[in-house]
């Protein structure tokens, strides 16, 4: 605990501080202040495994904090282990009966684990790769070397090809592992192979063997001595560079890998060495110790948490994203410079913006359009989860389907009939993501394939489906032509510190008409579902994109918050547009058609 936790808490200090000040909020990185939290208690793998899309997501490789599930798995088996194993360590010169059953439940604990790792890897390979039960059997496998050694292994003189093998399986699982399956069974291979070098090296026959006298060189030995501070700062350095400068050529990369060292050499020497071989620290009791260590960690969740906290209302905060009015689409009153009169003619006319983070997206843009009308907006949406998306059909079975039948049955108890609903989705394929960037042409070429014009047709029959349900509750349905999508995200490219990054190097303007060809097919799709179910239909595409050249900018402010999500900005752009749509969806009884949103060009 000596080792670990002081080096573990400047870490996680020093990574928050310099993460709230460089890294923009958005999807990309919104579960790294809960991560950074759950790390100070050793409990990150609980959290990652609850709340993230996997070790392997790309999302992954934007939390500077994800490599300490580790170390929570690691801290974890220290605090169960030593039960067991405190009686085979007393009684292992005497043959007792204690000594025995500590050996069987070792063995029975490490198989069993070895067994949920097979099975979780197929059935829950969140659960097999993050926590402990399906983690246990590789760390007890040391253990089990090490009682080995003490019986049937010592003196063994007959392990000759040993730091061969080792090497080899280490290699071979470097090499060949495949993460689909991982633990099992592809971590049996590094782990095999390192409990032949420990044998090797504990073992006084194999001292002048050549990898032998490598590992326990100088040089070697250093660098062990230093793996826990290299492994604490490795990631958060090469995190942040993907985040600001990128990683993009060998300097870029050197250099990253240069201020990793610095910044291990300082932990060692500053931090980790000395709380070793602190009198302090030894002089106190384990009970004392365990206190010690909860109560640092308590204070370091609440001093990142005030970071983090302090991060959102300003701070020092680096990224011109902070500025939440013009970024962020989640509507906020303190935003809007006209605010609903007291005496204003009330609607009792609901608008409801159901779908995914699209969806979500429209949030600004909904409520301020109600309220202009007197009415209320309400925005019920999942990230993940369109709904009427058409671009693809939602499976029959899954969170998102139910969560389409959950809204359904919502909008039965609370919606009235002439209630509006906006059917909000990512209508074109992106030209990038938050965190990689496509090639334009191979996307328009995607989009005119066989495999997607029949994902099309079938999006399009569920969607009617919908459309005839939200019909039989009397509620008017309204869809969103296809807006304009980019190359880069704006958000990961607006700072001094960011726009050298690769992310930003296809820039923020796509010609109109390659937008046009590529949403051809799915205005099409849209104007037919008007002509056949009687829907409204509403194009931002004209405000969003009134010249040749598309921007996700205008005025030097974001339209855009990434490659096809609304910012705060635009959403306002948009809102007289759609407030006039509404209008005239509740002004008369037959719709009027596609506004062609000529209404207004600029903010409210």
């Amino acid at each position: 605990m000596t080792r670990l936790l002081p080096a573990l808490i400047a870490c996680l200090i020093v990574t928050s501080l310099v993460s709230s000040a460089f890294i923009p909020n958005g999807w990309l990185s919104e579960h790294n202040d809960g991560t950074a939290l759950f790390a100070a208690f050793g409990l990150s793998n609980l959290y990652l495994v609850s709340n993230t899309d996997g070790y392997f997501s790309s999302r992954a490789e934007f939390n500077p904090f994800i490599h300490t599930w580790s170390l929570a798995v690691e801290e974890q088996f220290y605090l169960i282990f030593p039960i067991i194993f405190f009686f085979w360590v007393k009684k292992k010169r005497e043959s007792t009966l204690s000594t025995s059953y500590a050996i069987y439940v070792i063995i029975a604990l490490a198989s069993t684990s070895l067994a949920l790792a097979a099975y979780e890897t197929t059935h829950a390979h969140q659960r097999a790769f993050y926590l402990l039960p399906s983690r246990f059997w590789e760390l007890a496998a040391g253990a089990l070397l090490f009682q080995a050694q003490h019986s049937f292994l010592k003196g063994s003189r007959n392990i000759r090809l040993t730091p061969i093998a080792g090497a080899s399986l280490i290699l071979a699982g470097l090499i060949f592992s495949d993460t689909t399956n991982f633990p099992f069974p592809w971590a049996i291979l590094p782990v095999a192979g390192t409990l032949l070098l420990i044998q090797m090296c504990t073992t006084s026959n194999h001292s002048n063997h050549i990898f032998s006298r490598f590992l326990q060189s100088p040089s070697a030995v250093y660098l062990g001595k230093l793996s826990y501070s290299l492994y604490l700062w490795h990631w958060p350095a090469l995190t942040l560079a993907k985040w600001t400068i990128g990683l993009d050529s060998a300097f870029k990369l050197a250099t990253t890998l240069t201020i990793t060292l610095m910044l291990s050499l300082i932990s060692y020497y500053a931090i980790e060495k000395p709380a070793r071989s602190s009198r302090l620290i030894r002089n106190l009791s384990n009970a004392r110790v365990i206190f010690s260590s909860l109560a640092i960690a308590s204070a370091t969740v609440l001093f990142t948490a005030i970071i983090f906290r302090y991060e959102e209302i300003g701070g020092w905060h680096q990224s011109v994203t902070q500025n939440h009015c013009i970024w962020d689409a989640t509507y906020s009153p303190d935003c809007e410079n006209t605010k609903p009169t007291a005496d204003k003619k009330k609607s009792h006319k609901t608008l409801f913006v159901i779908g995914d983070s699209h969806a979500h997206a429209y949030s600004t843009m909904a409520n301020v359009s109600a309220h202009a009308l007197g009415a209320t907006a309400v925005i019920r949406s999942k990230s993940g989860c369109p709904i009427g998306k058409i671009l693809q059909p939602n499976l029959n079975s899954g969170s998102c389907k139910n969560f389409e039948q959950e809204v359904l049955q919502w909008l039965k108890s609370n919606s009235s009939p002439g209630d509006a609903v906006l059917l909000a989705s990512l209508r074109a394929p992106r030209l990038s993501d938050q965190w990689r960037a496509f090639d334009p042409h191979k996307v328009l070429e995607e989009g005119n394939s066989q495999n997607t014009i029949a994902s099309i047709q079938e999006g399009a029959k569920q969607a009617a489906e919908l459309i005839d349900a939200l019909h039989l509750l009397g509620l008017k349905v309204v869809f969103d032509m296809p807006k304009p999508v980019y190359p880069a995200p704006p958000f990961r490219c607006a700072d001094w510190f960011n726009t050298m990054n690769p992310i930003c190097a296809n820039g923020f303007k796509v010609r109109q008409d390659f937008l046009l060809q590529q949403h051809e097919r799915m205005r099409s799709v849209i104007a037919g579902l008007q002509k056949s179910h009687g829907i409204a239909v509403w194009d931002p595409f004209p405000i969003l994109c009134p010249e040749d050249a598309c921007s996700a900018f205008h005025s030097d402010q974001p339209l855009f918050y990434d490659g096809d999500h609304l910012s705060g900005y635009g959403n306002r752009l948009l809102a007289p547009s759609f407030t006039q749509k509404l209008r005239e969806l509740w002004s008369t009884p037959k719709q009027k058609g596609i506004s062609n949103g000529s209404e207004s060009k600029s903010a409210t």
